[in-house]
């Protein structure tokens, strides 16, 4: 309970999101160089010439695509039945400790959890059956299991007989009052069928992983890689913090992935010391109030990574 209300306690109060994006949208005038070890000068901007197009098309994080990823998002977060709703939020996160552990054992990688939990939450929402929460068990191995097959087109997973692990969630919620449905196979069927058709097929899903490694890929090409060191610091501690934060927070309309993830960059980059703490300070704040909020969240974080 003590680390939900800290979380809660600032989790809306997010860096300048607009001046983020300025910083890490395609800029055509020239700008001045970045050197290791020097805060970047927000005065100037990058120059991005024909190599770093090139560059930006290669990693496929080009801006045209940085848009098309805004645009479905924006839809899918807007995708809320009126009779659909999230799930407690003790009861997410017992579904989401078991997601993590059930995507490790299959072999998934890393940003298949943020995949996961987007993909649930929206799924929650959409969905207004009256069994959703008794068939929880069932639709976390469902889920898990598209992805692994989405993951690895060529695998049969004819025979794998992955509803035998839906009982560890299930004896979880027994514990906590809440009466689960047995799953069997055919449940598993019938869930992977209901997941498609709630997200209208979309597996793909914009989480504040695929934004921070965008955003990370992008900074590297318009800096000529010169600052690599600080920015591999920075983009292990931003997913490290993003995995914190799905645990606690999940996405809405009013703060979507691209939104935690311009204010978890901008938190570290001030961390690296590649931002001074007054570039991403909301306009409407004080710099004495923002200064003393920003150093709560960095050891609301510290402390946070420590317990990990």
């Amino acid at each position: 309970q003590h680390q939900h209300h800290n979380w809660g306690k600032w989790r809306f109060c997010l860096p300048n999101a607009e001046a983020m994006d300025k910083a890490l949208a395609p800029i055509h005038e020239c700008g001045a160089r970045t050197e290791e070890g020097r805060q970047l000068d927000t005065s100037q901007e990058f120059m991005v010439d024909d190599e770093c197009e090139e560059a930006l098309d290669a990693q496929y994080v080009s801006a045209e695509r940085l848009e098309d990823m805004a645009y479905h998002e924006t839809k899918a977060m807007s995708l809320k039945i009126a009779n659909g709703s999230a799930l407690p939020p003790h009861v997410r996160d017992m579904a989401l400790r078991f997601i993590a552990g059930f995507t490790n054992l299959l072999g998934l990688p890393f940003e298949a959890l943020f995949q996961s939990t987007a993909l649930l939450d929206m799924y929650c929402q959409r969905n207004a059956r009256p069994d959703m929460m008794c068939r929880l068990p069932a639709t976390c191995v469902a889920l898990v299991k598209m992805l692994k097959k989405f993951d690895n087109a060529g695998m049969s997973m004819k025979g794998s007989n992955l509803s035998v692990h839906a009982g560890l969630l299930s004896e979880a919620l027994r514990r906590e009052g809440i009466h689960t449905d047995f799953t069997t196979e055919e449940m598993l069927n019938e869930e992977e069928t209901s997941l498609l058709l709630n997200l209208d097929w979309k597996l793909a899903a914009s989480t504040i992983e695929s934004w921070l490694s965008a955003y990370c890929a992008r900074f590297s090409i318009f800096t000529k890689r010169l600052m690599e060191p600080s920015l591999h610091w920075v983009c292990k501690r931003t997913k490290i913090c993003a995995r914190l934060l799905i645990t606690h927070s999940p996405a809405s309309a009013a703060l979507p992935p691209r939104r935690q993830a311009n204010g978890l960059l901008g938190l570290s980059f001030v961390s690296a010391r590649l931002l001074p703490l007054d570039a991403i300070r909301p306009e409407k704040l004080c710099p004495t109030i923002w200064e003393q909020l920003f150093l709560q969240i960095h050891e609301q974080l510290f402390l946070q990574i420590q317990g990990t």
